[in-house]
């Protein structure tokens, strides 16, 4: 683990929770309104099958809602994972996907 990651003698935790972008009736435009009751339910779960991760434990915490990820990274358009929602049938390919000419001999 990256000293600069954590304080000494502290850890890190990486909890992922996969969330709709569209909420029913009420649009993305609610998660500036619940991303963090949804968080804290969240970590209440986690602490039910971790007894030890007590909330007197958490130093620091980072929330990134659906929305959150959308306005930060233009590749999460509708919070699409793996470029522009290509699970969710779309069939453009990015340009990053593009092929490139690679330094090859052999």
């Amino acid at each position: 683990m990256a000293l600069s990651r954590s304080l000494l003698w502290h850890g890190l935790i990486y909890l992922y929770l996969f969330a709709p972008y569209a909420l029913r009736n009420v649009g993305p435009q609610k998660w500036d309104d619940i991303e963090k009751d949804v968080a804290d339910d969240f970590w209440g779960q986690v602490q039910d099958l971790a007894t030890n991760m007590g909330s007197g434990i958490i130093l620091e915490r980072a929330i990134y809602s659906p929305l959150f990820l959308e306005r930060h990274d233009a590749t999460m358009l509708k919070c699409g994972i793996c470029q522009i929602g290509i699970y969710n049938g779309y069939n453009r390919k990015p340009s990053v996907f593009r092929l490139a000419q690679l330094p090859y001999s052999g």
